[in-house]
């Protein structure tokens, strides 16, 4: 009976000793799952360190973009400061030439045309008229040019400083973008 209980007892060791395989494969499946996730933790990182790398040259690119538009915007502000500044002297000039008009009183063209002594002064008064015609002319054309020039700088300013706010925006973006990528790559670590 030794003999039969010593049988059992070895069927019960071998038994033990292939659920103990067995655990034992499991371990070694689970460690290897371990090194294959270890392995997805490590390319995931790569992965995740070029993004890091993308997102950093995108801010950089973005800086150099801010940077533009600040040249941008303050060249824009020269040019509409100067516009202004144009538009300001003619529009003074436009009422200097009205005031002119006004003290000088209502002077028919006609009249002085008519009060030619001779034709040689019927011609020199008629190419004054014309010349004074033009000029006034020419101040009422420049100063509409000089409006629609004043116009185009504040709206031309105005789409530098937009486009500089939304550059600004998709900055912070990438840079909220960024610091999440950066913890993801704690958060691996740690793992």
């Amino acid at each position: 009976m030794a003999e039969i209980l010593s049988q059992a007892e070895i069927d019960a060791l071998k038994g033990d000793a292939s659920a103990l395989a067995s655990q034992r494969k499991e371990i070694q499946n689970q460690l290897k799952a371990v090194q294959a996730d270890k392995n997805a933790a490590i390319a995931k990182k790569k992965l995740i360190e070029q993004q890091i790398d993308l997102i950093q040259q995108e801010i950089n690119n973005i800086d150099q973009q801010i940077a533009m538009y600040d040249q941008l915007i303050t060249e824009k502000s020269e040019e509409l400061a100067q516009a202004e500044a144009d538009e300001k002297a003619q529009f003074d000039l436009f009422c200097r030439r009205m005031r002119d008009m006004e003290e000088q009183g209502e002077v028919s063209y006609w009249a002085i045309l008519f009060s030619s002594s001779s034709f040689s002064d019927l011609l020199d008064n008629y190419m004054m008229i014309e010349e004074i015609i033009q000029y006034d002319n020419k101040v009422i054309s420049d100063l509409e040019a000089l409006q629609t020039r004043v116009s185009a700088d504040k709206a031309a300013l105005e789409e530098a400083q937009a486009e500089q706010e939304a550059a600004r925006q998709q900055q912070q973006a990438a840079k909220d973008e960024l610091k999440a990528r950066e913890d993801e790559v704690d958060a691996l670590i740690k793992e």
